[in-house]
């Protein structure tokens, strides 16, 4: 079979090609799922909000107008492009204390963790040690009950 053992990566390569050619690929046989392209959404956005924020807050408006993301997790990903990509506090706070606050806190709690999380960053840079520690409790809590790290 195999003339020598220089050979024997032959084995293990075609094994390979006969593992991907026989393979479910989803990008050839089904349209990526929501999931994916949530995931694939909030990443693009998060990758360019810190070179072109207001390219960024329209691929966020446009993924939540088709479906791509949820309304809440859209917020997110504006407050942390104001937040990195205008260097906005204000703004940033704003957009994250208007969701807390808001009728749709209950609607994503991952979300809502992130806002709790990235408040407690924005009351860190502003030296807010009281409402720093709030925000990282109310995180830290939210993250336990989803079972994701802190």
């Amino acid at each position: 079979m195999l003339k020598s053992i220089k050979d024997a990566w032959i084995v293990p390569l075609l094994w390979f090609a006969v593992t991907v050619s026989c393979s479910d690929n989803p990008q050839k046989s089904e349209p990526v799922s929501s999931d994916l392209k949530s995931i694939y959404t909030e990443g693009a956005a998060m990758s360019r909000h810190r070179t072109d924020p207001e390219r960024a807050l329209i691929m966020i408006d446009s993924a939540v107008t088709v479906g791509n993301i949820t309304a809440a997790r859209g917020e997110y990903l504006k407050a942390v492009t104001y937040y990195g990509g205008f260097k906005d506090l204000s703004e940033s706070k704003r957009i994250c204390l208007d969701f807390v606050n808001g009728p749709e806190a209950g609607s994503d709690s991952v979300a809502l963790q992130r806002m709790y999380d990235l408040l407690a960053t924005i009351e860190y840079c502003n030296g807010n040690e009281v409402q720093l520690i709030q925000y990282a409790t109310e995180a830290s809590r939210l993250a336990h009950t989803l079972d994701m790290p802190d």
